[in-house]
């Protein structure tokens, strides 16, 4: 999306506050269930896994790569919208969501996610990115090692 076209969270069409919280009150549930759910059965699967990737001949253990990612990025998630909620509450449900400090820590806490799990999808998946963000954007050039 070009630069120009992109809406800053101040410029963002606000919605109700009742739509936002039921939103809300959907996905940060959903999360939290999703990794308990979901992460002991996989968990519970990595051994299947690696005997599956071993019969194929798959050395390299493929799918049990890809469900220590999907752990991984489960648990993120559920920490991402945990923290995330917390910050809407700490900006008084949202409406001051436009306040400096309020937008540098969801930039931190989105930057801490997104360097999390690409870190971890270098590991597992051997994923190699190369993410440049536009200079007028107003974000810092990054460039994955």
């Amino acid at each position: 999306m070009p630069a120009s076209s992109a809406l800053s969270l101040v410029d963002r069409p606000r919605t109700a506050f009742g739509q936002t919280l039921r939103r809300r009150a959907v996905t940060v549930p959903a999360a939290i269930a999703g990794l308990v759910i979901v992460a002991p059965l996989l968990a519970a699967s990595l051994p299947l896994l690696a005997a599956l990737d071993l019969i194929h001949g798959e050395p390299i253990l493929p799918r049990t790569r890809l469900a220590v990612f999907g752990v991984w990025y489960l648990a993120w998630e559920a920490v991402a919208v945990v923290a995330a909620a917390v910050l809407w509450v700490a900006t008084g449900f949202g409406r001051g969501v436009d306040r400096a400090w309020s937008q540098s820590a969801h930039a931190s806490l989105q930057s801490t996610w997104v360097d999390s799990i690409l870190s971890v999808a270098r590991r597992m998946l051997r994923l190699d990115l190369d993410i440049e963000a536009p200079t007028s954007s107003g974000l810092p050039r990054r460039t994955a090692p």
